[in-house]
C-alpha cells in the first residue's frame, strides 16, 4: 500500500526525486524486518524532505479500503499464478525452497496451503489495524539514512540530512489514480495471408504452426507444458542500433528503452498501467540490441491477451514523459561515472576500444556528457520509434501453455494489425579483429582490490547444431580445467570461468571470454596458469576423460529444456534454413555423434595464444 501511494505521489508531483519510487520489505540481518528505498535526486535535500513528508502524510491520514483492496488483489493474483505453475516446479526452485526453509524458516508448504492461509489473513485484515501498524513502524523504528556519491563534494553531510528530515511535515495525500478499464481499443482482427504447420519441427515441437500477414509479420507457435500456466513471447525484427547513427548504442540500448518503459503507454500513465496489471500476471519489455529489436514478454495462460496488448502498445503508442526522460539521462550520467570508477565498466570500455579501434564509436556503451546534455524527450522517443515502430520483417514466437486457437486470435488482432514500415536490416559495423595479442591494463582506484584478467577470443565458424554441441562441450572442459588448476590448486583465485557463444549476426562467429579474478599479489601466477591451460587446449591436449565428462554435463543440460530453448529453435528460422535448426533432439544427436577431434579442432580455431585480447585489472 505504501508503494502504491508513493507511485501515485511521484506521478502527481509530490516528490522531486529523479527515479521512480519503490518501497520494499527485507531482512538485512536475521530476525530484523526492514522497510526502505533508494532514491536519486538533483537536489537531495529537497527530495529527502518531499519523500519523508509523504511518508508522514500516510501516517497522519492512514490507508483507505481502496488501498487494501488493491494490495490484496495483487497478492491474490500472484498466489493463483503460483498455484497454477506449481506442478512444473523445477529442481533448482525446490533447492531454493529447501535452503530457505532449513536455514531461515521460510514456508515450505504447498502453494494451495499458502494461498489458503494468506487469503484467510487477507479476509481478516482491517485497514485501521494496518494504518496503526504503519504508524508504529514510523514511531518505533530508528531511521538509517546513508548518502552515497562518486564525489565527496556531492554527498550531503549528516547535518544537511538532519535538516532535510526536520523540514518534513505531513500534508495532503495524493489522489488515488483511477484504474483504467482497458489498455487499448481492441483492433479488428485481420486474416493471415498464409497459415500452416511448421513441418521441419513437427516431430519435436507440439502443434508447431505459423501464420504470415500482409504487413510482413510472421507468427510462430508451439505448445509447451514444460512450465504450466506460463506463456513466453519473443518478437524480433532486424536492424538494432547498427542501423542508427554512430554513437547511438547507449542511447538506444539503455536510455531510450528505459525511458519508454517508465513513461506509460498511449493515454495511460505508468501508475495506470501498474494498476491495470495488479490482478493480472503479464509483462512485456522492449529491447534494442546490435542487430535486432523487439519486445519480450511472459504471462499466465489466462493473461495472454494482456501480454499481446502490451507488445502492441510498445510498437504503436510508446511515449517518453519528462520524469522518465530525466531518470534515463541520470542513468546515462551514472554510467559515465562508472566508466572511470567501476572495475567492470572500466574493463568493458577498455575491451570495446581495444577490439574495434576507430570503429569504437559504434560499440561504446558510454555516452559523453555533451551527448546527454543534447538529448530531449522527443529525441529519445525518435530513436526508439525509428527501430521499433513499423513492421517489415517482424517475427513473433509464442511458446507455452496456451492453445493454438488463442494464439491465432492474438496474432490476427495484435500482430497482423501492426502498421507496416519501410524494409531495412542490420549493418555490419564490426572491424576485423586486431592482429596479435592486444593487452590493456585497467588501473583500479585506490580503495579497489578487484584485480582480474579477462581474455577474449573469437573466430569465424558456421552456426550449426554440430558446432553448438562442440562449443558447449568445450566450454565445460575449459571451465573445469580452470577451476581445478587455477582456483583449487593455486587457492588464490576467487572466481574462474570460460564462456563460449555462437552468434549469427552480423556475421557467423564463435566468441569466448575467459575470466580469472584473484589476490593482487598472485595475479601474475594466475595468468601464467591460465595461459598454460589455454595453450594446451589450443594444442589439442584434451583427455578422453575430460571430453566424456564434458559431454555428460552437456547432455544433462540438453535434456533439461525450457520454453526459451523452444523459442530459440523457432527464432532460428529467421536466421537459417529449416534443415539446420537446433531442436532438442537434433542437439542430442549431434552431441552423440561428437568426437574428441571435433572439440580439438574448434579449440585450435578459437584459443590461439598469438591472437586474442587481454584486459587486465591492476592496482595503481
Amino acid at each position: 500500500m505504501v508503494g502504491n501511494r508513493l507511485q501515485d505521489g511521484y506521478e502527481q508531483g509530490f516528490l522531486s526525486q529523479i527515479d521512480p519510487t519503490h518501497w520494499i520489505s527485507f531482512s538485512h540481518t536475521r530476525g530484523l524486518r526492514y522497510y526502505g528505498t533508494n532514491l536519486r535526486a538533483v537536489d537531495f535535500s529537497a527530495a529527502l524532505t518531499d519523500y519523508w513528508s509523504l511518508l508522514l502524510s500516510l501516517g497522519e491520514h492512514g490507508f483507505s479500503d481502496a488501498d487494501l483492496e488493491r494490495a490484496a488483489k495483487s497478492i491474490r493474483a500472484d498466489l493463483e499464478s503460483a498455484i497454477q505453475a506449481e506442478p512444473t516446479t523445477q529442481d533448482a526452485q525446490y533447492a531454493d525452497l529447501y535452503a530457505g526453509h532449513f536455514l531461515g524458516g521460510a514456508d515450505i508448504g504447498t502453494m494451495a496451503e499458502t494461498a489458503e492461509r494468506v487469503n484467510a489473513l487477507l479476509g481478516e485484515l482491517q485497514v485501521d489495524d494496518l494504518s496503526n501498524r504503519y504508524r508504529e513502524i514510523l514511531a518505533e523504528s530508528g531511521l538509517i539514512l546513508i548518502a552515497v556519491g562518486a564525489d565527496p563534494a556531492d554527498v550531503p553531510t549528516v547535518e544537511e540530512m538532519e535538516t532535510a528530515l526536520e523540514a518534513a511535515v505531513p500534508g495532503e495525500l495524493p489522489q488515488l489514480i483511477a484504474e483504467a478499464d482497458e489498455l487499448l481499443a481492441v483492433p479488428d482482427p485481420v486474416d493471415p495471408e498464409g497459415a500452416g504447420p511448421i513441418e521441419a519441427v513437427e516431430d519435436e515441437l507440439d502443434d508447431a504452426y505459423e501464420w504470415t500477414f500482409a504487413n510482413g509479420a510472421r507468427v510462430m507457435y508451439a505448445y509447451s507444458d514444460i512450465a504450466e500456466n506460463q506463456v513466453d513471447l519473443q518478437a524480433m525484427s532486424w536492424g538494432g542500433w547498427s542501423a542508427l547513427e554512430e554513437g547511438d548504442r547507449p542511447l538506444a540500448q539503455i536510455l531510450a528503452t528505459r525511458a519508454v518503459r517508465n513513461s506509460g503507454l498511449g493515454d495511460l500513465s505508468p501508475a495506470q498501467i501498474s494498476r491495470y496489471l495488479d490482478g493480472r500476471n503479464a509483462q512485456a519489455q522492449p529491447f534494442i540490441l546490435e542487430t535486432t529489436e523487439g519486445v519480450a514478454g511472459t504471462s499466465d495462460t489466462g493473461d495472454v491477451e494482456t501480454m499481446f496488448q502490451l507488445m502492441h502498445l510498445y510498437m504503436t503508442e510508446a511515449r517518453v514523459n519528462d520524469q522518465a526522460f530525466g531518470e534515463a539521462v541520470n542513468v546515462g550520467e551514472i554510467i559515465l561515472s562508472l566508466a572511470v570508477s567501476d572495475p567492470d565498466w572500466q574493463g568493458e570500455v577498455a575491451y570495446t576500444d581495444a577490439r574495434y579501434g576507430e570503429a569504437n564509436g559504434w560499440f561504446d556503451l558510454v555516452a559523453p556528457q555533451e551527448t546527454l546534455d543534447s538529448l530531449t524527450p522527443d529525441s529519445l522517443l525518435d530513436i526508439y520509434q525509428h527501430r521499433i515502430e513499423g513492421v517489415d520483417d517482424l517475427v513473433v514466437v509464442v511458446v507455452g501453455d496456451v492453445d493454438r486457437d488463442t494464439v491465432e486470435r492474438m496474432a490476427r488482432t495484435y500482430v497482423g494489425t501492426l502498421p507496416a514500415g519501410e524494409a531495412d536490416s542490420f549493418e555490419n559495423r564490426r572491424t576485423p579483429e586486431p592482429d596479435g595479442v592486444v593487452r590493456r591494463e585497467v588501473v583500479l582506484g585506490p580503495d579497489v582490490q578487484a584485480t582480474a584478467a579477462i581474455y577474449y577470443y573469437e573466430a569465424q565458424v558456421d552456426v550449426s547444431p554440430a558446432n553448438q554441441a562442440a562449443a558447449d562441450v568445450l566450454q565445460v572442459i575449459v571451465s573445469d580445467l580452470l577451476v581445478e588448476d587455477v582456483r583449487e590448486d593455486l587457492g588464490d583465485s576467487y572466481a574462474v570461468f570460460a564462456g563460449l557463444g555462437l552468434t549469427n549476426t552480423p556475421e557467423p562467429l564463435i566468441r569466448s571470454e575467459v575470466v580469472a579474478s584473484g589476490d593482487p599479489d598472485q595475479m601474475a601466477i594466475i595468468e601464467e596458469e591460465m595461459a598454460r591451460i589455454l595453450a594446451e587446449v589450443f594444442a589439442g591436449e584434451i583427455s578422453e576423460e575430460d571430453f566424456e565428462h564434458g559431454r555428460s554435463v552437456v547432455r544433462d543440460d540438453y535434456e533439461l529444456i525450457g520454453n526459451s530453448d523452444l523459442i530459440n529453435v523457432l527464432l532460428r528460422r529467421a536466421y537459417a534454413g529449416d534443415d539446420d535448426l537446433p531442436t532438442p533432439q537434433r542437439l542430442i544427436d549431434e552431441l552423440d555423434a561428437l568426437e574428441l577431434a571435433d572439440v580439438q579442432a574448434l579449440a585450435a580455431l578459437l584459443f590461439d595464444p598469438d591472437q586474442h585480447i587481454q584486459i587486465v585489472r591492476v592496482l595503481p
